[in-house]
């Protein structure tokens, strides 16, 4: 038989490596228990880094919607000063036209009073010419038939400018509301 001297006392080498088997035993728990700890450790881990994955593909998903929104606000945003600056200039024109043509009609007018007048010169006698000539209510008549033609003329080239108005107050409506939900959902995604 064999002996072993442990701190002074002398042991068979049964009892040594019956002590070696239960200190194998006792480290072989402990590293199971630890590998269990790092197998749930793992999973979680794993378990985390696909919420994480999935949170930053919603993420994504809304920063290219977000964007997409932006450059469609641009886009209306452009195509309305185009429409304003389109519709602007020929409302200018059409105006420029107008006065000229009510220019044009005021200077007729005048002429024809002129021409009038001198045929009264002719016709110092005939009182119905002269009636006729100095008659105002023919020519309120005419003047309020132009007036009524360039009031209908602003009315018909304003209503498209208010639709293109409505139309960019809708957009930036659902533009606001897209930014809303991005800013919902980044708050959720922070949380």
């Amino acid at each position: 038989m064999r002996y072993f001297e442990l701190v002074g006392v002398a042991l068979p080498g049964c009892f040594l490596d019956l002590i070696a088997v239960i200190l194998l035993q006792t480290a072989r728990g402990t590293i199971n228990s630890v590998s269990d700890t790092l197998n749930l450790k793992y999973t979680e881990n794993d378990e985390l880094q696909l919420e994480l994955e999935t949170k930053n593909k919603k993420v994504t998903h809304l920063q290219t919607e977000l964007g997409k929104m932006a450059m469609n606000l641009f886009k209306v945003e452009e195509d309305k000063e185009q429409m304003q600056a389109k519709l602007e200039g020929e409302l200018k024109d059409q105006l420029e036209k107008e006065k000229n043509s009510f220019n044009s009609t005021r200077t007729k007018l005048l002429e024809d009073i002129s021409d009038k007048f001198n045929q009264t010169k002719f016709t110092k006698n005939n009182a119905e010419a002269l009636q006729y000539l100095l008659n105002p209510s023919v020519m309120k008549v005419e003047l309020q038939s132009d007036n009524q033609t360039m009031a209908d003329f602003l009315k018909e080239k304003q209503q498209p400018k208010f639709t293109l108005e409505k139309q960019m107050e809708v957009a930036l409506q659902e533009a606001q509301d897209y930014k809303d939900k991005y800013d919902e959902s980044d708050n959720k995604k922070l949380k």
